[in-house]
């Protein structure tokens, strides 16, 4: 029995990060190497490093949401939950740089932008839509329909903005489970 376990793949493996707490065990899926050819679409960090010309800065605890970002994007885990302080850059990272690098990525997907006001989660699908707008960064994905609160890519993958309490709850669970349906 002994030797049939050590013989099967482990799926997930276990880091200690150190300036973490002590002892804190992180369970992750190694990450796939997504970029292989163009480093900076390694993870959304640097992608956000490259594009403002390393105005953004990874700190450490970006660097580490970054790389669970990224482990979380190649392993297809579709919820991840981080809980830092305030204006520590999460939401930044998370709502900003993470939905374009992956738009980046995949231009197919589709992303909804969820915050406790519409406004909060429109102004980053809107810093979104002028990324992708501006010729200079030198990106791939091309626009399609655009709106304040949504924009589409040309390969069919959307970014949309909801508030807690908004009806684009209902639109995206219904763009869910109807392909062919665009709001």
């Amino acid at each position: 029995a002994r030797s049939s376990q050590a013989s099967r793949p482990r799926r997930h493996r276990s880091s200690t990060r150190p300036g973490f707490g002590s002892g804190v065990r992180v369970w992750y899926t190694p990450r796939v190497n997504v970029a292989a050819l163009q480093p900076h679409l390694a993870d959304p960090a640097r992608f956000a490093e490259k594009l403002t010309r390393g105005k953004f800065v990874r700190y450490r605890h970006i660097r580490f949401l970054s790389n669970m970002i990224a482990d979380a994007y190649a392993s297809g885990t579709v919820r991840l939950l981080a809980s830092m302080p305030f204006q520590c850059g999460k939401s930044l990272l998370f709502a900003q740089w993470a939905a374009a690098w992956m738009l980046e990525l995949d231009p197919t997907r589709r992303i909804l932008i969820v915050s406790y006001s519409e406004s909060l989660a429109a102004r980053s699908v809107r810093a979104n839509r002028d990324l992708f707008a501006s010729e200079e960064n030198g990106l791939t994905t091309k626009l399609g329909k655009r709106t304040e609160e949504f924009f589409e890519t040309t390969r069919g993958g959307y970014c949309m903005a909801a508030g807690i309490t908004s009806p684009a709850w209902v639109q995206m669970e219904r763009a869910e489970h109807d392909p062919e349906y665009r709001p």
